[in-house]
């Protein structure tokens, strides 16, 4: 961090403020707090309360076994995850818990 960057640092709004009276999980008031003072955009899902007792590596490892489950899903179609993202980025992130939308991607692709 640069000498000036505390400068820099957004502060919550109100409205913030008020979301955050609400989240309870540390690590996520955390997150939250770091993507204020970024200026990042945050996506109002990401201000629904996680619980406490949520173990992160538990699900960093279920999302884990997902992606390489889905990766090997796509390999027995003949494609890749790179490459469905390629072809259809929005569809592709919905595509891992739709299959009857990976099957229209995929023959959209294969037509192309």
């Amino acid at each position: 961090m640069g000498l000036f960057d505390w400068l820099m640092r957004r502060r919550p709004t109100a409205e913030q403020e008020q979301r955050l009276l609400w989240i309870k999980n540390p690590l996520q008031r955390k997150a939250l707090h770091a993507a204020i003072a970024k200026g990042e955009d945050i996506p109002m899902d990401a201000w629904a309360p996680i619980p406490e007792n949520i173990d992160p590596l538990a699900i960093r490892q279920s999302l884990q076994n997902k992606l390489a489950n889905f990766r090997e899903r796509l390999q027995e179609q003949g494609t890749t995850l790179e490459a469905l993202i390629e072809f259809d980025p929005k569809g592709a992130a919905q595509a891992m818990d739709d299959p009857g939308l990976l099957q229209e991607i995929l023959k959209r692709m294969h037509a192309h």
